[in-house]
């Protein structure tokens, strides 16, 4: 095989033009090989091109055994080889060929199949200078006196040990590898085997008896046989090893220098409870994060306790924005159930609609601290704000808790008392509505006052005509009852008058 350059463009004046022939030749299958060792050669520099040649390996063999073909390490059959195959018409043999790195490199191409054998060769251009070499053949004398050697033959020796024209063609397996009856009479070298790692050794002892340390093991590499690869990796394995802490206290006066940690009875400076190591440092527990028991929370934030793994707020209270403190929730806030509006200790709270409220009847305090009942005069939507165990005679008028018709304030208008006699009025429905027979006075002073003929009943809620002799029922006027003016007795008997010294009585009209 011979091959001196690439031929050249005929316009480029600065490098000429045509190139040197070149001529491949394959010799007979006899001359093939199992293994071969190559390298791929450094180009002369070239100012333009550099000193690298682009470098090919071809290889032909037959097609059942291509996947048995292994490049240092790799086996041909991958695909980020690139390699590509041609089968050879009318035959049982493949060529095929790849790029190989462009570069000064020592390649080991061998079969897995140390019986099967293969031919290679390998090219190389670079503008103006390629080369191209068998990877390597048998070198064995031609047309020469066969002599058989199979009592001093070594494995792997080239030499035609049988004399049957073929080459290291058994296997030292007792087996008639070449099917010509006779038995390891031709011996080839055994198959690589690649170097596997044994089990680790048990871990040696840790280079310290508490605190961190380290620790290492050992494993054996097994191989490798008859040229394959040494195992990959380090036989030996460093690791760390955590064994328990190293005391550091006796008392408490022996952790002064960590802030807000105590001796433990293990004598480790531990964090006070409610308090967390972070980056060497105790500080103070928050909402949200984790716990193990209840005071690692609420030794750190009043009213919270650990749920699940994490600080929370009990019930009826929620986190501040920096999650340092658990504050009553008040009306407005958030609420899933009841419990989270009063179990802070708030009365008349309900939660609805997902949010804090106050219960029908109740208003919230300026402070928006508690839940006090409605007042006349204070601020209403619907009836139901006003009416409750303390306005129940109350109604919701113009926006504003107003006592009904018949009804007035108390003097701190906590409830609505029904109007009474004397009381005062604006018109005559505010008495009568409540009071029959009473309406409301005219002129400046305006009070309910007893229609004529009747008077008011000693409560004041009521106005008769008269009181029975036992004071329990009020009866209309009748002849000889007293009076104090004339209507007191015309008003209900008839051509009566009020008449008499002293003590006036209804008398009939003379």
């Amino acid at each position: 095989m011979y091959s001196k350059s690439k031929a050249s463009h005929a316009s480029d004046n600065v490098h000429g033009s045509g190139g040197d022939p070149s001529m491949i030749v394959l010799p007979p299958v006899e001359m093939y090989k199992q293994q071969f060792t190559f390298l791929t050669p450094v180009a002369p520099p070239d100012p333009v091109y550099g000193s690298q040649f682009n470098n090919s390996l071809s290889i032909v063999v037959k097609t059942n055994q291509r996947h048995q073909l292994v490049l240092n390490g790799q086996n041909l059959s991958s695909s980020s080889l690139h390699l590509t195959w041609m089968q050879v018409p009318f035959s049982d043999y493949s060529v095929g060929s790849m790029r190989l790195e462009n570069a000064a490199k020592a390649y080991d191409l061998y079969s897995a199949d140390p019986l099967n054998t293969f031919m290679a060769w390998v090219t190389g251009i670079q503008f103006q200078h390629s080369y191209g070499y068998p990877a390597g053949t048998r070198l064995t004398p031609i047309n020469a006196p066969c002599l058989r050697t199979i009592t001093t033959m070594e494995a792997g020796d080239d030499i035609d040990n049988d004399c049957d024209g073929k080459i290291d063609e058994e296997l030292d397996d007792n087996i008639d590898n070449d099917g010509d009856t006779r038995v390891d009479e031709d011996l080839v070298v055994q198959a690589r085997a690649d170097g596997m790692w044994g089990i680790w050794e048990p871990w040696k002892p840790c280079s310290v008896t508490c605190n961190l340390g380290t620790r290492r093991r050992t494993r054996t590499c097994i191989g490798p046989f008859n040229g394959g690869l040494p195992c990959d990796g380090d036989e030996d394995e460093d690791g760390p090893c955590n064994l328990i802490k190293c005391p550091e206290c006796d008392t408490d006066s022996n952790c002064t220098v960590k802030p807000f940690t105590q001796c433990s009875s293990q004598r480790y400076c531990e964090c006070i409870s409610g308090y967390v190591e972070e980056n060497n440092i105790c500080t103070k527990r928050k909402i949200d994060g984790e716990c193990s028991i209840s005071t690692d929370c609420s030794n750190a934030v009043a009213n919270s306790g650990c749920v699940g793994v994490e600080c929370k707020c009990t019930s009826g209270y929620v986190a501040s924005a920096d999650k340092t403190q658990c504050n009553a929730r008040n009306v407005g806030d958030a609420c899933t159930v009841t419990g989270d509006c009063t179990d802070s200790g708030k009365d008349n709270v309900q939660c609805e609609n997902s949010v804090c409220t106050c219960e029908s009847g109740f208003i919230l305090t300026a402070n928006s601290a508690n839940c006090i009942l409605r007042k006349v005069g204070d601020a209403c939507t619907v009836a139901s704000d006003c009416i409750n165990q303390a306005l129940s005679n109350s109604v919701c008028q113009l926006s504003i808790c107003q006592c009904r018709m018949g009804y007035r304030a108390i003097t701190d208008m906590s409830s609505c008392r029904q109007r009474e006699i004397e009381d005062s009025c604006t018109i005559s429905t505010d008495c009568s509505t409540v009071i029959a027979d009473s309406s409301c006075t005219t002129g400046m002073d305006k009070k309910c006052a007893c229609n004529t003929g009747f008077i008011a009943s000693s409560d004041k809620r009521s106005c008769a005509f008269m009181a029975s002799s036992d004071k329990r029922a009020c009866v209309q006027r009748q002849l000889d009852d007293p009076c104090d003016v004339e209507v007191d007795c015309e008003t209900v008997i008839d051509h009566s008058v009020c008449a008499g010294s002293g003590a006036p009585k209804c008398q009939c009209e003379s």
